[in-house]
C-alpha cells in the first residue's frame, strides 16, 4: 500500500507492506542549506557517506539529495531536497541507496522544476 501526503514544504510518500511502513520518500522545499543539514532535520542517524560535490549524503538504509539547479516560482529562494528512508528494512546497501537517491533527485528535478 502506498500513501502520498502533501505538506507545506512538499510531498511525502510512504510504502507499507503487511501493515509495516518500510520506505518513505520526500520532496521538500527549504531555504538554502547543506544536504547534511537537511538530513539532520529528517533523521537522528547521520549518513555514513557524502558525494564529493556535496549533493548527496547516504548510508545503508537512507539517502538525501539537494537539487541546487531546481528553481520554482512557487518556492522562490528555496531549494528542492529529496529523501529516501528505508527504515522498515533490515537490509543495508549504501551503494544502492546512492544510486536510488541520485535517480530520485534527478526525476524529482524534472518533475518539480521543468
Amino acid at each position: 500500500m502506498t500513501k502520498a501526503t502533501t505538506t507545506a514544504q512538499g510531498f511525502k510518500c510512504g510504502v507499507t507492506v503487511d501493515g509495516k511502513l518500510v520506505v518513505t520518500t520526500s520532496q521538500e522545499w527549504w531555504n538554502a542549506m547543506s544536504v547534511r543539514e537537511f538530513a539532520r532535520g529528517m533523521t537522528l542517524d547521520d549518513p555514513d557517506h557524502d558525494t564529493d560535490d556535496g549533493v548527496y549524503a547516504y548510508s545503508g538504509h537512507q539517502a538525501f539529495g539537494k537539487a541546487d539547479s531546481c528553481h520554482s516560482a512557487k518556492h522562490k529562494g528555496q531549494v528542492l531536497f529529496t529523501a529516501i528512508q528505508a527504515t522498515g528494512s533490515d537490509h543495508r546497501d549504501a551503494g544502492a541507496m546512492k544510486r536510488l537517491i541520485t535517480r530520485y533527485t534527478q526525476a524529482s528535478t524534472k518533475t518539480r522544476c521543468g
